[in-house]
Parts: structure tokens; sequence; C-alpha cells
């Protein structure tokens, strides 16, 4: 696994690097000056700390054989995600930094994965989804519209993660947010990790930030 991902980044950084190459080449030529970078302008609210955690986790070593699957977006991550959702029998937990629907044409499958959800929610299973401040009223309504409701939503400030945790049982932990782009064409990676021991590991932190640092979300 570790050679395959080898391989990945290897190819990206040769990319990366012609790139750069061809770059500085037509700056030489044509005696343009390197741009610089605009200042970022940062609302205060994003600013915002979260509540102080109550607790912390101790990490956990496994020592058994686990099955794994590992995610690339893109090339195989929406697939491999949407049959984990759909796997799904009691619960499904989430928590990424932003979940936000798309219409255009071409992101059809960025839009299966939130169908996918609704329909676990329409089973009546238990779905909880905990996102950051990332996903402000707008996008709600917008996740609202595509079928999924505010009151399995939580906001909590500061999220960066993004994983999931299938009926306790299977864990992914990744670094794909959920835009069409982040789900489809950047370069993100992931693992899909079948065991229970780590399932419950991170579901444990997961209901801990669902009931003490994330809020409810009415809009």
């Amino acid at each position: 696994m570790s050679r395959t991902f080898r391989a990945y980044l290897q190819h990206d950084f040769d990319v990366a690097s012609a790139a750069i190459a061809k770059a500085a080449a037509q700056a030489a030529m044509t005696g343009a000056a390197s741009s610089q970078a605009a200042d970022l302008e940062v609302p205060v609210e994003m600013l915002a700390a979260g509540k102080a955690p109550r607790q912390f986790f101790a990490p956990r070593t496994l020592n058994d054989t686990i099955r794994i699957q590992p995610l690339l977006t893109p090339d195989n991550y929406p697939g491999h995600v949407k049959t984990l959702i759909e796997s799904a029998q009691t619960s499904f937990y989430m928590q990424t930094q932003y979940i936000h629907p798309s219409d255009k044409p071409g992101d059809e499958a960025h839009e299966a994965l939130i169908i996918a959800v609704k329909a676990l929610a329409d089973r009546g299973l238990d779905v909880r989804l905990i996102t950051s401040q990332f996903q402000d009223g707008g996008w709600v309504d917008k996740l609202a519209s595509a079928g999924i409701h505010p009151s399995v939503l939580r906001r909590q400030t500061g999220v960066h993660n993004k994983g999931i945790i299938v009926d306790g049982k299977v864990v992914m932990v990744s670094s794909q947010n959920w835009s069409a782009d982040g789900t489809l064409r950047n370069r993100d990676a992931g693992l899909i990790i079948y065991s229970a021991e780590a399932a419950a590991y991170v579901q444990q932190i997961f209901l801990h930030d669902w009931n003490n640092l994330a809020s409810p979300v009415t809009s």
C-alpha cells in the first residue's frame, strides 16, 4: 500500500516540477516579474475558537490483521465511498468541513454520495453529520433542498476532520472535503478501515464532539 501511495506522490511531484520549470522558463523569456500573493481577508467569525474539548483520547494501537481500502481522488473515491454509505444498516456518522451539493454537469458522482446519505435518513437510520462553520446558512438550505434535513446536522467550529463511521464497524479517514472538487477532481487520499475496534475508537470521539462541541443547526 505504501508503494502505491508513493507512486502517486512521485507522479504528482514530477508533474508539478515540470509545470514549475515551464513557468520559470516562460517568465525568463518574457521578463515577467513573479506574481505577488494577494492578501487574504478572513472574516473575524472564522477565527473564533470552538468550545474547549471536554477530554482527550489516548492513541490506540491495533495488532490484528486488518482489511484496508486505499482511497484516491480523482481515481477511486466516489465508487468506494458510495458503496460504504449504502452498506449502512443501523448508523452513519460523518464529520467533515462541509457538505456542498452541486448541480453542475459532470458532478453527478458527487451528488450521488449526498443522495446515498439522504436514502439512509429516509430509511430511518441513525444519521448524524458534523460540519464546520463553513457549512453556513446558505449551504444548510442547499443541503435541505437536496433532502438532508438540518435535524441530522450539527456545526463545530474548527473541524478539519474528514471521517465516516458505519454501523460502528467500519471507519473511513481521509482528506477529501465534500465538494465536487474534493470528491471528484482534487488530489486527496484516505483509507477505509474494516475494523470494529478502529471504528469504535473513532466513534467514541465523534460522539464526544456531537454531544459536547457541536451545536444543533436550525438554518
